[in-house]
C-alpha cells in the first residue's frame, strides 16, 4: 500500500509538470550550484514562438558561439578564399604587404602553394612591407594565460606558418620544433615526475 501510495503521487508529480518547466528548474539549480548567470532560449521559426527560455532578456558577454554566425557571415561575404598579397612588380623588385590570410605555410589548412611559388619563381628581389598593418599583435582581450596556446596566435599582416610553433615530444622523450627552424630556441630544463610543461618567454 505505501508503495502505491508513493507511486500515485509520483506520477501526479511527473504528469504535473511539464518538460518546459523541469528545464527551467534544471536551469535555475544550475545556475545556484555554479554561481554562474545562466540563459537560454530555444526558437521555433516556422511556428514563429518562443518554445523555452530562461532569463532571455538578460544581457550575457559573446560566448563561443556567436563565432558560428561570424564564420557563417566569413564565408557568405568572403567566398572559399581570400587575396593573400598585394604587390607591386618593378623591373628589379617585387614589393608585396600582406592581407592577414592566415594559409601561408600553414600545414592545417588547405594549401595549394599557390602564394610560395609566385614569390619562390620570382626572378626580382623580394621586399615585404608591413606598412599597412597598424594594429597589435594582441587585441583587447586576450588573457595572458593563452599567450602559448595555438588559438591565441598573434595576428600580424603576412602570417606564416599560422604565426604559431608546434612542439612534438617523440617516445624517447625528445621535443622537436615544427617549423624546425624553432628548434635551437628549445631550452630544456628538469622534468618533474615525467610531466612536461611548455613555458614561452
Amino acid at each position: 500500500m505505501r508503495w502505491s501510495f508513493f507511486t500515485a503521487g509520483l506520477v501526479w508529480i511527473l504528469a504535473s509538470c511539464s518538460p518546459n518547466a523541469l528545464l527551467r528548474n534544471n536551469l535555475a539549480l544550475s545556475e545556484k550550484r555554479f554561481k554562474d548567470h545562466i540563459g537560454f532560449m530555444l526558437y521555433d521559426p516556422a511556428a514563429g514562438k518562443t518554445l523555452l527560455e530562461f532569463n532571455s532578456d538578460k544581457y550575457f558577454t559573446p560566448a563561443s558561439n556567436t563565432k558560428i554566425f561570424t564564420f557563417y557571415s566569413a564565408l557568405q561575404i568572403l567566398g572559399d578564399s581570400v587575396p593573400a598579397l598585394k604587390y607591386v612588380l618593378t623591373a628589379d623588385s617585387l614589393i608585396f604587404w600582406g592581407t592577414g590570410d592566415p594559409s601561408f605555410l600553414y600545414r592545417r589548412v588547405y594549401n595549394n602553394n599557390r602564394v610560395y611559388d609566385f614569390l619562390k619563381d620570382t626572378p626580382q628581389r623580394l621586399f615585404f612591407s608591413p606598412s599597412n598593418y597598424q594594429a597589435k599583435h594582441l587585441g583587447p582581450g586576450w588573457a595572458w594565460d593563452d599567450y602559448i596556446y595555438t588559438y591565441s596566435s598573434e595576428r600580424s599582416p603576412f602570417p606564416v606558418f599560422g604565426n604559431f610553433m608546434e612542439l612534438e615530444k617523440d617516445s624517447r622523450d625528445l621535443v622537436t620544433a615544427r617549423p624546425s627552424l624553432f628548434s635551437h630556441d628549445l631550452v630544456r630544463g628538469d622534468s618533474v615526475a615525467g610531466e612536461t610543461e611548455v613555458i614561452r618567454d
